[in-house]
């Protein structure tokens, strides 16, 4: 077995700092990530069309692993295993709790907070996903 040193054990730490940050970004609000974390919010919904610059959305995949932030910190890795558009005035109770919401009122609720302009037709894209254990 051989020993690194301390220059080589820098660049492996360079290298898997560049590989946690070459994964897609899906960005989360600082008060839905205790959800994300105990695993009762599996989903995230949003504009179809959102540009984001704290995330990658049109990077996501399914199957895909991304990086989970918050406030500019990664909290998590999450796999994608679904993608699924829906419309504003569709949306369930069903997905409503697999985004930790109790209703799909609430969960209109919760949407409207970040997209105030939202109407009836407006399409959303929701990402279903799952905490990747480190």
């Amino acid at each position: 077995m051989h020993s690194l040193d301390a220059a080589s054990l820098d660049c492996v730490r360079a290298v898997e700092t560049v590989s946690r940050e070459a994964l897609p970004r899906i960005d989360f609000a600082t008060d839905l990530v205790p959800a994300i974390l105990n695993g009762t919010k599996t989903a995230t919904t949003r504009l179809a069309d959102e540009s984001d610059p704290r995330s990658d959305l049109e990077r996501l995949h399914v199957g895909c692993t991304c990086a989970a932030t918050s406030a500019h910190e990664v909290i998590g890795r999450l796999r994608i295993d679904r993608i699924d558009d829906v419309c504003f005035a569709a949306l369930d109770d069903d997905l409503a709790r697999t985004e930790d919401c109790s209703t799909a009122d609430d969960l209109r609720g919760l949407l409207l907070r970040f997209y105030p302009a939202l109407s009836a037709n407006d399409t959303l894209r929701v990402f279903h996903f799952c905490l990747v254990p480190d």
